[in-house]
């Protein structure tokens, strides 16, 4: 490719705003800088393929005049270099200090300068190498071919861009942002560049999607941010659709946004932002908040749904702002974990245990979440779970490689078994995983691996190590060394060793707990909502609570010391139980929609939203506001999903008779507002709560308020109505659940008075004098009203088939709407429900026709002009009684 030397490149227009500060390093001072950071050839930590100084100084083209080297202009004014005859060195000679990332530097050890013999010249030739390369530099670009190893080329782009980013702020990464938006606003720099340039202020390095993309400073998501105001939208969308991305990878990056408050500094900035960033924007929101949510946050999040203009006209971003509610519920995973972020020496340091469990065997059992750097675990890596170590190498360890884990057991040095669980543990999604190993005394002793609650392998192993060693080399998430490659990098919840082998009733009892369980297996109602009978007698009969040898959840945590939370005294320790998080590991505690909501009043502060829906939304790009008739639909949806998963939502839901306030909000609104996608939330509302226990009294409130009230459902449209009344004539009554759960009496009431001054085929006002509840030019086409009143009284028919014969109160209804309502068209269907009940069930219904002296009822019917159909009633009724 065709290059130009170093003392011939143009400068780009606007350069003059990124000129360096007289402070800045010149070219000789760098090479001379990383030439005396070449490793020892001696060292340990070099890498084999590094060469030694001389070797490297002997690529390098020897002492030339700029005359010696040909150069030759093209025609788009390109300068070709021919190459010196020995091209084998690097263009910017700069060299990774290896010592540094090893840790193992060996200070003292001398660098051969070619002859054994001779002394450590570094002060004196190194220098004057140094000298000569700049010279070079400065002459002709120099490639970088085989002779230099791909790690030195590797040191040498790190190297540079963290020169250029010093070259740029003098350190400071504001002004150098500031300074590249100068580049970018004069027309230097592209929007690629700049947004780069942002990428790798927020990582501290160079930015890498897969390799490279955790944010380590919090205050670095803030510069960005102020900074990303002062660009225009396509530049702020190309940096903000990044950030999406590398969230949405690492739950590490959701905890530093969380630190900094990073939701609040979106919302704030959400109102002025365009409609491309403002969905990038509100994406971001759904991610933050799923994870964690504070009281402000929440607070400023409802206050962002509040309408504007003296409460008339919603904010812009409403609608796309109601997906960031239906994200908060669908957080999985505990509420509170240790983070690893797989730093060196960032483990859990457990104390010294001076009596290792081996009565029956031992248990070790977490939640973990991986989060390798890359996609995948790479080969190089070996993530270790734990390691329980003696001082002489020999103990239990446990890590992770692609396609499954590993499990140690070494009874003398270099020498154990290794023992392969094949596996396939998907990145960013939690796993429970159960290691035990069973001592039998006569037999072989066993290693049992389950994985959430299902035991996957099992082999026959020796029981190696005496019980007589000290453990004093055990860490939770790395090994002894604390290397990176062998540190954990992920989350754990709650770290459990039993001096128990574990069955497989109590693992999957475990397992059902759920991630979020940190307790002592000690109060069985805690989980009441969660497990069965029989669990709770296998978790709680004791045996668990005494089995734990040391318990740490990240609740119990005091900076950095993670306190030991067994029910009993510790005898397993040489000395205090308590464990130490060492460097970057932390105990992270999250809040849910549950708790924080739970805080500021409960289910019932989302109300008032409800009050809003006839209000428009503000127009963008000077659109008139228009009503959004899909909000409803989306409050509706959230609110299901924390039903779903809360039994405290549902409490709180019953005792404010939250089912009774929202239909009376509902049918205050325009019925437009009851869509397609209202009736899918209510109706799947109301399968989970019939699946959920304890929800008996809440259920009932929602259908006797929602589902079974006419008035909200009259002026929706045909269709939704409809599918409402097909599916309680069909799916609703043929539901065990639903039917044991329903008032009958009260709802063949209800349906009755429906079909009386709702869903009636000729006004009753003029010969019943009964007056209807919906005006003339509402109403549906007659077929429509015939269709529906079809389908309630099918429903009507069904409730009553399915129980033991028809109640006096039930009967009693249908003659009292016999006796009220003399119109033919608003009688034949309910006559004819009438006579079909009798005819197929006679047992019933003729006692009760009886007692409720239905036959003064009948008497009225024969004025009118369906006398045939109350001559054929009352026959069969004189028959059927003359039968019984």
């Amino acid at each position: 490719m065709a290059e130009k030397s170093a003392g011939e490149m143009d400068n780009p227009p606007g350069a003059d705003a990124m000129q360096p500060e007289d402070n800045t390093p010149s070219t000789e001072t760098i090479v001379k800088e990383v030439i005396e950071d070449l490793p020892a050839s001696g060292d340990a930590t070099r890498p084999p393929d590094f060469p030694t100084e001389k070797e490297f100084l002997e690529e390098l083209p020897k002492q030339s005049s700029p005359e010696e080297i040909v150069h030759e202009e093209t025609s788009s004014e390109e300068v070709v270099v021919e190459q010196a005859p020995q091209p084998d060195v690097a263009r910017t000679v700069v060299v990774q200090d290896t010592d540094e990332e090893s840790g193992n530097e060996e200070e003292g050890t001398p660098i051969p300068s070619g002859d054994s013999g001779e002394e450590d010249v570094r002060d004196t030739s190194m220098a004057d190498a140094g000298r000569e390369l700049f010279k070079e530099a400065t002459v002709v670009d120099i490639p970088l071919t085989a002779a230099v190893p791909p790690a030195v080329a590797a040191a040498v782009a790190a190297k540079v861009e963290t020169r250029e980013i010093d070259i740029l702020g003098g350190g400071d990464p504001t002004k150098a942002l500031d300074k590249v938006l100068d580049g970018f606003l004069s027309g230097a720099l592209s929007s690629r560049e700049v947004a780069d340039l942002a990428l790798n202020v927020l990582v501290d390095g160079e930015f890498d999607m897969e390799l490279n993309h955790t944010v380590k400073n919090p205050d670095r998501l803030v510069q960005v941010t102020k900074f990303l105001d002062k660009c225009p939208s396509n530049l702020q969308a190309e940096v903000w659709s990044v950030v999406v991305a590398f969230l949405k990878k690492s739950l590490l990056n959701l905890q530093t946004c969380t630190e900094c408050h990073m939701l609040s500094l979106l919302l704030e900035r959400l109102p002025n932002s365009d409609d491309v960033v403002g969905s990038l924007l509100i994406e971001l929101l759904g991610l933050l908040a799923s994870h964690s949510i504070t009281v402000r946050e929440l607070k400023q999040l409802f206050q962002a749904f509040q309408a504007t203009n003296e409460g008339t006209v919603l904010p812009r971003h409403t609608p796309k702002l109601l997906s960031v509610l239906q994200q908060m519920p669908q957080r999985k995973g505990p509420d509170c974990f240790f983070s690893f972020p797989g730093t060196p020496g960032s483990v859990i340091a457990l104390p010294p245990i001076a009596k290792w469990p081996c009565n029956s065997g031992f248990t070790f059992s977490t939640w973990f979440r991986l989060e390798p750097k890359s996609s995948v675990i790479t080969e190089r890596e070996r993530l270790h779970l734990f390691s329980f170590r003696t001082a002489k190498g020999l103990g239990y360890s446990a890590h992770f490689i692609p396609g499954g884990v590993v499990f140690t057991c070494m009874k003398v040095q270099g020498k154990g078994l290794q023992h392969t669980l094949f596996f396939d543990f998907q990145p960013r999604k939690w796993y429970m995983m159960t290691v035990v190993f069973v001592y039998n005394r006569w037999s072989r002793s066993e290693i049992r691996c389950s994985v959430n609650g299902q035991q996957v392998s099992a082999t026959d192993v020796s029981w190696f190590v005496s019980a007589n060693e000290t453990f004093d080399r055990c860490f939770i998430g790395g090994t002894v060394e604390q290397t990176e490659d062998t540190t954990f990098r992920g989350q754990m919840s709650s770290l459990y060793l039993f001096d128990e082998a574990l069955n497989v009733q109590q693992i999957y009892g475990m397992y059902i707990l759920g991630a979020d369980y940190k307790n002592q297996f000690r109060h069985e109602n805690e989980k009441s909502d969660l497990v069965s009978e029989d669990l709770k007698k296998i978790l709680y009969d004791n045996a668990l609570c005494h089995a734990i040898v040391f318990l740490y959840n990240p609740v119990a945590c005091d900076g950095q010391l993670c306190l030991e939370s067994s029910p009993k005294t510790n005898q397993y320790f040489l000395h205090s139980p308590h464990a130490l998080m060492q460097r970057d590991v932390k105990s992270v505690v999250t809040h849910s929609i549950y708790s924080t909501l739970h805080s500021i009043g409960g289910i019932q502060v989302l109300f008032p939203l409800f009050e809003q829906l006839d209000c428009p939304v503000q127009g963008s790009d000077g659109q008139d506001a228009q009503i959004d008739h899909s909000i409803c639909g989306a409050l509706l949806q959230f609110i299901g999903a924390l039903l779903e998963r809360s039994t405290a939502v549902q409490q709180h839901m019953l005792q404010s008779n939250g089912f009774m306030v929202l239909s009376y909000m509902l049918t205050k609104a325009s019925k437009e507002h009851i869509t397609d996608d209202v009736l899918h939330a209510i109706l799947t509302m109301t399968q989970h709560l019939l699946a959920s226990p304890g929800s008996i009294a809440l259920v009932k409130q929602l259908f006797d308020y929602v589902l079974f009230n006419p008035a909200l459902w009259i002026h929706a449209s045909v269709k939704v109505q409809m599918d409402l009344y097909t599916y309680l004539a069909t799916e609703f009554v043929s539901n065990a659940a639903i039917y044991g759960n329903i008032r009958r009496t009260s709802t063949v009431i209800q349906t009755l008075h429906a079909l009386k001054h709702y869903y009636y085929v000729v006004n009753p006002v003029h010969r019943s004098g009964i007056e209807g509840k919906v005006e003339e030019d509402l109403r549906m086409p007659r077929k429509n009203i015939l269709d529906i009143r079809a389908y309630l009284l099918l429903f009507v028919k069904q409730l009553i088939v399915k129980g033991e014969g028809i109640e006096d109160d039930e009967l009693d209804s249908i003659l009292n709407y016999l006796h009220t309502v003399h119109e033919d068209d608003n009688l034949h269907d309910v006559l004819q429900l009438l006579i079909a009940l009798t005819s197929e069930h006679p047992q019933s219904m003729v006692p009760g026709f009886d007692r409720c002296q239905g036959i003064r009822y009948a008497c009225c019917l024969f004025p009118l002009p369906i006398l045939k159909a109350s001559h054929d009633f009352l026959c069969g009724i004189s028959e059927l009684s003359t039968s019984c």
